[in-house]
């Protein structure tokens, strides 16, 4: 590893979570204000030329930072895990739009929103998501949440924040299973009305709590 990117990944933190641990899953975030422009240009120069086209026509600076450092986390957990540098990471982008890995049994996920970028890494499929918990709207929910999970969110106090994590929730087991079997949101139930679901069909769902002003879930293979 160049001594540029161990600057960087002194940056990166770590979500520290029991069941994480116990499950044998690596999830690092990094804030995206972090980045310097010099590390910027350094984590761009190790990127494959597909992904590098594909962020020079992003408009907005800050989804070029995001991609850019989703990028880099994705080759720090694989270099954490398998031992090669982070330069010589392969990731490309499987059918489903899931990232992969190159000559690896490890599997990735990825998401960002608002500061954050999160990513994910074990050895069977998983799912991460981030959301920035916004104004609660009733129509969104209405046509995002079974009837089951409107009344889970109606005996909440914070409704924002219970759908976003219930829309965190149903993203990261859609990642985890593949997006190709869902038509929308409503296909994936994750409350039956009084609590929350930690495993579905194989499936354990994780709630993580590092962000303060988002909603962040993980669902891995179990």
């Amino acid at each position: 590893m160049s001594e540029e990117l161990q600057n960087l990944s002194r940056k990166i933190q770590f979500i520290k979570n029991d069941i994480l641990f116990k499950e044998n899953i690596i999830a690092v975030y990094m804030d995206i204000n972090d980045l310097s422009d010099e590390e910027f240009q350094i984590c761009y120069s190790v990127m494959s030329e597909e992904k590098k086209h594909r962020i020079d026509k992003l408009r907005q600076r800050s989804d070029r930072i995001r991609s850019v450092t989703g990028d880099y986390l994705m080759r720090y957990l694989v270099s954490q895990k398998s031992g090669i540098s982070p330069e010589s990471v392969q990731i490309y982008t499987e059918q489903s739009g899931r990232p992969a890995i190159n000559n690896s049994e490890l599997k990735v996920s990825l998401s960002h929103s608002g500061d954050y970028v999160v990513c994910a890494c074990a050895t069977r499929n998983v799912g991460v998501d981030i959301e920035q918990i916004t104004q609660y709207d009733d129509d969104v929910a209405t046509v995002s949440c079974t009837e089951n999970e409107l009344r889970y969110i109606d005996k909440n106090d914070d409704k924002a924040a219970c759908f976003t994590l219930l829309w965190t929730l149903k993203e990261a087991y859609c990642k985890c299973v593949g997006t190709e079997n869902f038509t929308g949101p409503q296909d994936v139930e994750m409350s039956d009305g009084e609590m929350l679901f930690d495993r579905i069909n194989g499936v354990k769902n994780i709630c993580i709590e590092d962000f303060t002003g988002y909603a962040c879930s993980l669902s891995v293979e179990e």
